[in-house]
C-alpha cells in the first residue's frame, strides 16, 4: 500500500459563510501487486513501496536465496523510454537480499517498473511491480454569473472564489464542484474531501448533492481533453450530525426531501465503491453545535484510467431548515 498525501487547499466565498472545501487529499492505491514466483521458485523479492516519487531510492529485499549466491536484479520501464537497468546484490548466509541503489528519476514520472530478480547459481526467479505514478489532485467550483449579470451556462470552471461578483447562487442550491486525479494506477484508490458544515456559528454547507441542482448547465468535464467513459454514479448516504429545528431533525430531513436523482455522486473513468463519513480533524463526525465543524467522507473507488473526474454539489444551508439568522 502506497499513501499519496497531495494538499488542496480550496475556501469559497458565498455571501455570508466562508467554506472549507477539501482540506486534504488523501489517494491511496491498493494494487495487489504481490512478488510472482516462477519455475517452482520458493525466493521472493520486493519493494518498501509500490510507488515512487523522483529522487527516491528503491528499497528491495527478498528471501529464499541460496546463502551466498549473486542475485540479479534487473529494472524494466513501461512504456519503453529508456534501456533496461541491472544491479546486483549478494544473499547472505540465511538467503535473504537487500539493495538500495535503484534512483527514481524526474523524466521516470507516469512510468510501471518491473522488477525481476534472478539467481546466478540457483537459477530462481522472483518478480514484483512498482511505479512512479506521482498522483495529484485538482479542485474546481463552478461560477453561474455575478448577481444582476447574464447568467453563465454552462458553468465556469475555476479555483477561485465563488461570491456575489461572479455568482449568484441562493440558500438551498448546491454549489456545483469538481475533483480531477491525475497520474494514477488501474486499480482501486481512494480520496477524502472535507467540506465546512458550520463556520462562524452559521450553518454553511450541510451536506453533498448530485452536482446538477442549479438552473444553469454544469458539464463537469468542461475544458479537459483526453477520453472519458460514461459516467457512473453512487448513492450520498444520509448526512450523519443531527440537530432538531422545530421537531424535525436536520439536515437529515432535508436531504431526505430531494430526489433520489440529487443525491447521487458522480465518477467519469472509473466506479465508486463506497462513501463513508469518517472522522475529521476533531475527531468527530460533525457537531452542529460547534462554532466551527468539518464533516469528512472517504470516497472508495476502482479507476479505470489514469485520469479519474468526481463531481458534486455542495448544498448551502438554508433558512427554511435552520431558522432565520442561522444560515
Amino acid at each position: 500500500m502506497s499513501i499519496f498525501n497531495i494538499l488542496k487547499s480550496g475556501r469559497v466565498q458565498n455571501n455570508s459563510f466562508m467554506m472549507w472545501v477539501i482540506c486534504c487529499l488523501l489517494v491511496t492505491s491498493f494494487l495487489g501487486l504481490t512478488s510472482t514466483a516462477f519455475a517452482q521458485s520458493t525466493a521472493t523479492v520486493t519493494t518498501d513501496k509500490l510507488d515512487y516519487m523522483p529522487g527516491e531510492h528503491v528499497i528491495v529485499s527478498g528471501s529464499g536465496w541460496a546463502p551466498g549466491e549473486t542475485v540479479s536484479l534487473l529494472f524494466e520501464e513501461s512504456p519503453y523510454i529508456h534501456p533496461p537497468q541491472t544491479l546486483y546484490t549478494v544473499a547472505d548466509g540465511a538467503g535473504n537480499i537487500s539493495n538500495s541503489d535503484y534512483l527514481i528519476e524526474d523524466h521516470d514520472l507516469g512510468q510501471t517498473f518491473t522488477l525481476t530478480a534472478t539467481g546466478l547459481s540457483s537459477g530462481l526467479v522472483a518478480q514484483t511491480i512498482f511505479t512512479d505514478g506521482n498522483p495529484a489532485g485538482n479542485l474546481d467550483q463552478a461560477r453561474n454569473g455575478g448577481v444582476g449579470d447574464t447568467p453563465i451556462s454552462p458553468v465556469d470552471w475555476v479555483n477561485g472564489n465563488a461570491g456575489e461578483q461572479n455568482s449568484h447562487y441562493i440558500e438551498g442550491q448546491s454549489i456545483p464542484y469538481r475533483l480531477r486525479l491525475t497520474n494514477l494506477s488501474i486499480g482501486s484508490h481512494y480520496v477524502d474531501i472535507e467540506w465546512d458544515i458550520s463556520h462562524s456559528s452559521r450553518n454553511a454547507i450541510d451536506y453533498i448533492t448530485h452536482y446538477q441542482r442549479i438552473a444553469e448547465t454544469v458539464s463537469p468535464l468542461l475544458g479537459f481533453s483526453g477520453s472519458f467513459s460514461a459516467p457512473s454514479t453512487f448513492a450520498i448516504p444520509t448526512p450523519i450530525p443531527t440537530e432538531t429545528i422545530l421537531g424535525n431533525p436536520q439536515p437529515q430531513t432535508s436531504f431526505g426531501s430531494l430526489p433520489a436523482s440529487e443525491r447521487l455522486m458522480t465518477i467519469y473513468n472509473g466506479t465508486i465503491t463506497s462513501l463513508t463519513y469518517i472522522n475529521n480533524a476533531d475527531g468527530n463526525l460533525g457537531d452542529l453545535n460547534a462554532a466551527q465543524s468539518a464533516t469528512r467522507m472517504r470516497i472508495n473507488f476502482t479507476a479505470s484510467n489514469d485520469t479519474v473526474v468526481f463531481a458534486w454539489g455542495g448544498h448551502i444551508g438554508t433558512r427554511l431548515d435552520w431558522g432565520v439568522g442561522n444560515s
